[in-house]
């Protein structure tokens, strides 16, 4: 019940739903709008905020010029890119905390909860699972995000795939599909996994995915994944998302700023010595080459920050 009331509030796909309200009429005045909801919105331009705008609940126009939302590709002008970047900016967003309103400062703006809001749906349930007493549980929103609460409690648990150091969760490999790259140790956490291998069209020869970086209005390309771990699934939601859009030094900063912020990110490599490899805080590097060499990236590259030395279990 639960999440169905979140999705006809959030969806942008029902005329009715309070973020389709929303877009018809906060243009032409201040929109006053449910408790929770406007927290997921302060959440929203504050993660905009501290990615210098890699996150965008308002970049829809610039999926919508490359097809990706019709899914009939399409290879945009530069112009239209332009255009369509002249529309978007979560900076045209106005909240006024005090009478809990919503406007835009732009006609033509519009929301997309798309890139936070199964993170969200996800927070909410574990919220409604806690009030009712549950102390281990996870809760999964397909392969890209999951939420673990609890740890080892006793013999029983162990039966159901729970180690003294939280739930054992395997992440997606970028390119293959249902293989695992690795396993997490998630505890009291949520983690969440953003990637292009999988979505995406060729154009003369070159690959375009379907995360616009909403700062250039072009695919990102920099990795093949991006997974973030936080205690907030809306917030790994949006954080994988925007940390596809950005260097690797950006992230790296971002990190150095919030320590509570675990990330693994995922790209081609050229070789070099796993003993390379540093944990907790640094830089990590660990090469593997697909055995089956069906991969169309068999080498490949995991840059960490923040894991603990627990963190992540390499695969035998």
């Amino acid at each position: 019940q639960l999440i169905d009331q979140l999705e006809s509030q959030l969806t942008v796909y029902r005329g009715d739903s309070e973020v389709s309200l929303i877009n018809r009429l906060a243009s032409q005045s201040e929109i006053s709008i449910e408790t929770d909801l406007f927290e997921l919105l302060q959440v929203a331009l504050e993660i905009h905020q501290q990615t210098d705008g890699a996150f965008d609940i308002t970049a829809d126009p610039l999926s919508h010029i490359w097809g990706f939302k019709q899914r009939q590709f399409a290879f945009p002008d530069p112009s239209v890119i332009e255009s369509a970047r002249k529309q978007i900016g979560s900076d045209k967003i106005v909240l006024d905390s005090h009478l809990r309103t919503i406007q835009f400062t732009h006609d033509q703006l519009a929301i997309n909860l798309g890139a936070i809001g199964k993170g969200y749906a996800i927070d909410r349930v574990a919220g409604l699972m806690r009030g009712h007493g549950l102390v281990d549980f996870v809760i999964h929103g397909g392969q890209s995000s999951a939420l673990a609460i609890g740890s080892d409690s006793g013999s029983d648990h162990m039966a159901n795939n729970v180690s003294s150091n939280g739930w054992r969760i395997g992440l997606s490999h970028p390119v293959l599909p249902n293989r695992k790259l690795c396993d997490i140790n998630l505890q009291n956490s949520a983690l969440a996994t953003s990637g292009t291998a999988r979505q995406g069209f060729y154009h003369h020869g070159k690959r375009y995915g379907h995360i616009i970086d909403p700062r250039t209005g072009w695919p990102a390309d920099n990795f093949l994944s991006t997974t973030v771990i936080c205690s907030s699934a809306a917030r790994a939601d949006a954080l994988a998302t925007a940390f596809h859009c950005m260097s690797l030094d950006e992230v790296s900063q971002f990190c150095s700023i919030h320590p509570d912020v675990k990330v693994i990110l995922v790209n081609h490599s050229k070789p070099h010595t796993a003993g390379q490899a540093a944990m907790a805080g640094q830089d990590a590097a660990l090469d593997s080459h697909d055995p089956t060499g069906n991969a169309p990236f068999g080498l490949f590259r995991l840059s960490t920050f923040n894991l603990g030395a627990n963190d992540l279990i390499p695969l035998d």
